[in-house]
């Protein structure tokens, strides 16, 4: 008994003085020039840094590949154009290929079909280009969403292609040399879909995961192709309650059939399918942000196994966004609320979890006068993290959702053509903190001539303002925006207790009369 006692100590002491080994941090990078940069995927690279992969914004729009060391520094970063003007390349996946190098999904615009064309780019470790390529067709507006890697060393992609007045879903196989193998637009009758993850299946076949509109109302899909790209079946699913609507988005492949991984505007879940779609478990939990944000055309996040056979995944809300933890049997254990709009998760090499997202978050209707900026938080394996971060209550939900066959009509309309493209050196900032918040300003004037003292701040803090006010009012929110604290300004200062706060990032907003303000406030 004394033995197994002392194992016991030992083995906590190891976990204890691994976790005080780990790094948490918080970043904040933006290109020199402000125009913007946002960040949509992620991948570990073999020396233990990390390629995050996005597109420019605004005048000076390119893809976007910045590399990161394994504690989160940049080491490079490039903005990847084609020789033609006008382009607009965008990256939405990337992922690490079997023989080390780096496969880009996304899309660029086709001057001479005046249409958007997915854009599929191979880079080796020093950023030479092995191939490009663009999949296109003279009456689609196409997009890659997501890739990945088959077992024959070449690649599937899925996204979308518009005709009309319809999205549709789109699917492309590609050789190792990236030749078009084949290709897919499936359509559903009067609906909108678009696919957000593809896997490939143990019988060769593929496995997308999708979501529609019909009539107002979003359904999650998931359907079956052949090795040729013939649709098998697919499954519609939906809540019995018709007024909430549910978004799929990533699906992993496992033992019994699918894990897949949805949405609805308030809950996220976990549904287990058997090979044919057929469900057999479904989880949910319910947090402030856990609800997706069902942006119609870009990347949906992902869901990762983690080294300790669970799973991770990060989603996008309002005011902020989540990064949620389960066990090997899909249990949720943990949820920590991010300050940041999510894009994707990393594990790292040493167990920690590298978030990324973009900013500036924006609260409430008004200018924003913060360019796009990408955001880095890194959490240890227990979810502690910086300012950035805060834990949050599991709320378990019970979603009752049903599942029905739907037809889809499939066409192969792509072609794939080699495209050029110039990858130059772009300036990157980097910056310690949290990304910005804009849009403050919900009326016609904003106040100016306050400060905040001290910030950060452990016990009490003090507004001052330049103007005398006597109506003016103090309201203190959370990251959640929720309400923490609110009293009046009369005169030019007023102190606040925030010494019952937890450490972490606030806000202050002054109102009076129809101007008003917000600042960031730190808590010790």
């Amino acid at each position: 008994m004394m033995n197994k006692l002392i194992f016991l100590v030992i083995n906590i002491m190891l976990v204890n003085l691994a976790v005080a080994q780990q790094s948490t941090f918080s970043r904040v990078l933006y290109d020199s020039a402000h125009y913007g940069i946002q960040a949509n995927s992620v991948v570990a690279t073999p020396d233990h840094g990390y390629i995050i992969a996005g597109g420019k914004s605004y005048l000076n729009t390119g893809g976007l590949l910045i590399k990161l060391d394994s504690s989160g520094h940049v080491l490079w970063n490039k903005t990847v154009n084609g020789t033609i003007a006008n382009l607009n390349p965008v990256f939405n996946s990337i992922i690490v290929t079997a023989d080390s190098c780096y496969m880009l999904a996304g899309s660029v615009f086709n001057p001479l079909t005046n249409k958007k064309a997915a854009l599929c780019v191979k880079i080796n470790p020093a950023v030479d280009t092995i191939w490009s390529k663009i999949i296109g067709n003279p009456g689609y507006d196409i997009e890659a969403l997501a890739v990945q890697q088959t077992n024959d060393a070449g690649f599937v992609i899925i996204g979308y292609a518009i005709e009309t007045e319809y999205e549709n879903i789109f699917a492309a196989r590609l050789d190792a040399s990236g030749n078009l193998v084949w290709s897919s637009v499936l359509k559903a009758d009067n609906s909108n879909t678009i696919g957000y993850s593809v896997k490939q299946t143990i019988d060769n076949g593929f496995i997308l995961i999708s979501y529609g509109i019909y009539s107002d109302e979003y359904f999650a899909l998931l359907t079956r192709l052949d090795q040729s790209g013939n649709v098998l079946w697919s499954k519609q699913y939906e809540m019995t309650n018709s007024g909430i609507n549910i978004h799929g988005n990533d699906v992993l492949v496992r033992e019994y059939g699918f894990l897949c991984y949805l949405s609805t505007e308030s809950d996220v879940i976990l549904i287990k399918t058997d090979s044919n779609g057929n469900i057999i478990f479904t989880n949910s939990t319910d947090g402030w942000c856990s609800g997706g944000n069902f942006e119609f055309n870009s990347p949906s996040p992902k869901l990762h196994s983690t080294s300790d056979g669970g799973y991770v995944f990060v989603n996008d809300g309002i005011g902020g966004s989540s990064i949620i933890k389960s066990d090997s049997s899909c249990n949720f254990s943990r949820i920590e609320t991010l300050f940041l709009n999510t894009s994707d998760v990393a594990e790292t090499f040493n167990k920690e979890f590298l978030i990324i997202g973009n900013g500036p978050l924006i609260f409430e209707k008004g200018p924003v006068n913060v360019g796009p900026q990408t955001g880095l938080i890194q959490i240890d394996s227990l979810g502690n993290g910086t300012g950035c971060v805060q834990q949050e209550n599991l709320y378990a939900v019970t979603d009752t959702i049903i599942s029905h066959d739907l037809d889809l009509i499939s066409t192969n309309i792509a072609s794939a053509n080699n495209i050029n493209l110039i990858i130059d050196t772009l300036f990157i900032v980097e910056v310690e903190g949290c990304v910005d918040a804009g849009g403050f300003i919900p009326e016609l004037n904003q106040l100016t001539g306050i400060s905040i003292f001290p910030n950060p701040a452990c016990n009490y803090v003090t507004v001052i303002s330049e103007q005398n006010y006597q109506n003016a009012m103090i309201t203190v929110y959370n990251t959640q925006m929720q309400e923490m604290l609110q009293q009046p300004l009369h005169g030019k200062s007023a102190e606040m207790d925030i010494s019952a706060f937890s450490p972490g990032m606030y806000f202050v907003k002054v109102q009076a009369g129809k101007a008003s303000g917000m600042w960031k406030l730190m808590k010790d």
